[in-house]
């Protein structure tokens, strides 16, 4: 069994990895804000956004993940389920925030499994064992997402949403990888 790293986090490795972090959340995220925002103008934009923002963060994992895991390489094979999971969680995501039923109460349960869902295509995708902390920061991230944007899309313009919502986001998947390299996945 490994033996954790204790070395603490250096300024430049928390800015190296959250810089990659949000290379790769920023394409998603503007996806979903966008089809939130055009959801009721234009369904067929909405679709374009959720779709293309999904896809060009799924394609910015190629590069940006094994800047943030060294030697970590995308399979076509995860490329693909993240392409067609985020596609899926953002439309379900938009459709729900949407939907007359939906709050920050729901948020709660919709965000926990969504980011469930997500961890567990992933690690199946990139052949590996869930892994359990790995489905709670997402869930936490994805719940915690939902409610910011909540309240930022009926608050804020598009782009303070997106920034603060890819703030938020980046923090959180950044803090999770940044301690991920200093306590490897059981084998």
């Amino acid at each position: 069994m490994e033996t954790p790293v204790t070395e603490p986090v250096r300024i430049k490795e928390f800015l190296a990895v959250m810089y990659w972090e949000a290379i790769q959340n920023i394409p998603l995220i503007v996806g979903g804000i966008g089809g939130i925002w055009f959801w009721d103008r234009n369904w067929l934009a909405a679709a374009a956004c959720i779709v293309g923002g999904s896809l060009l963060s799924a394609l910015s994992m190629i590069p940006t993940e094994g800047k943030i895991f060294e030697g970590h390489r995308e399979s076509l094979r995860a490329i693909v389920v993240n392409i067609s999971v985020f596609s899926i969680l953002i439309a379900l995501f938009v459709a729900y925030l949407h939907a007359d039923w939906s709050s920050w109460r729901t948020d709660i349960v919709a965000g926990l499994i969504a980011g469930a869902a997500l961890g567990t295509a992933q690690d199946i995708a990139a052949q590996e064992r869930i892994g359990v902390v790995r489905l709670f920061a997402l869930g936490v991230s994805c719940l915690v997402s939902l409610i910011i944007i909540r309240f930022a899309v009926d608050t804020w313009s598009p782009w303070v949403s997106i920034l603060v919502v890819t703030v938020w986001f980046t923090l959180a998947m950044g803090g999770y990888k940044l301690w991920r390299r200093r306590v490897p996945p059981p084998q």
